[in-house]
């Protein structure tokens, strides 16, 4: 079994926000969340593979990430994406209280949400997405 650690830089994004939408539900068995770490077992082209991510890493601005598996290396040249490395860094402050943010994007990707509150979220994701707080004025 192949096991690779490495350092990712992460500059400054919130690692543990990135992450935790991951996880499919509450419960997700292919997940494990603590404070500061993360795992994740997952098929990939090469085979199944965990990434474990821990947090603070050993610089600032650096995480720590093992993986393991036949999709071991598959992973960690992913490991940046996955930790938001790639993304564009819009520095977006949507002002709505995290939860709020959460079922939004849940909501936006297809996860069932509750019928009396799907307006609200997709107005809060509207917001997020437009990141203006003049939108709610203008619905």
């Amino acid at each position: 079994m192949t096991t690779i650690s490495a350092s990712v830089p992460v500059g400054e994004i919130d690692v543990g926000a990135t992450l935790r939408p991951l996880g499919f539900l509450r419960g997700d068995p292919t997940v494990r969340r603590r404070p500061g770490r993360f795992t994740r077992a997952t098929v990939t082209p090469d085979g199944v593979g965990v990434i474990a991510v821990r947090w603070p890493g050993p610089e600032p601005g650096l995480v720590q990430v093992a993986t393991e598996g036949a999709g071991a290396e598959w992973l960690l040249a992913r490991a940046t994406g996955l930790l938001g490395g790639l993304d564009e860094q819009l520095n977006i402050s949507p002002g709505l209280p995290p939860e709020r943010v959460e079922l939004a994007v849940l909501a936006a990707v297809g996860l069932e949400c509750i019928a009396d509150c799907a307006e609200d979220l997709a107005l809060d994701l509207a917001a997020v997405a437009l990141d203006t707080e003049a939108f709610g004025a203008l619905v």
